[in-house]
């Protein structure tokens, strides 16, 4: 019996460490903001500037990139975080008229580091 409750309080212990090694790094709003950003700046350079007409060719990787605080503030307030305690989901749905096409991402934040388990044209 003495073996099986030594397990017990050292299993405790371990599941204990885990979870607030855990809830510790769980990363915050301003961290979530700063790399949804870096994605959105990211995809438009690569992929929304390489469809730029001839015209904006030039300016448009300039303009995103410039434009970077701006598109953080967006993402700030089109997010919604659902804090877990060992981890967080944020819900991004990015629409900036009916005439763009809107997008919806599912991130999970754990260890300090994001990954993104869905993202969506909605």
């Amino acid at each position: 019996m003495q073996k099986w409750k030594l397990a017990a309080i050292a299993g405790a212990v371990v599941v204990s460490s885990i979870s607030a090694v855990l809830m510790l790094t769980n990363p915050d709003d301003e961290a979530y903001e700063e790399f949804a950003a870096e994605q959105v700046v990211g995809y438009a350079t690569t992929r929304v500037c390489a469809k730029a007409p001839i015209f904006l060719a030039g300016r448009c990787e300039m303009l995103v990139q410039s434009n970077q605080q701006q598109i953080q503030q967006v993402i700030s307030s089109k997010t919604t975080r659902i804090n877990l305690l060992l981890l967080s989901i944020y819900v991004t749905d990015l629409s900036f008229s009916p005439y763009l096409p809107a997008y919806e991402f599912r991130t999970i934040g754990v260890f300090k580091k994001f990954y993104i388990v869905q993202a969506q044209e909605a």
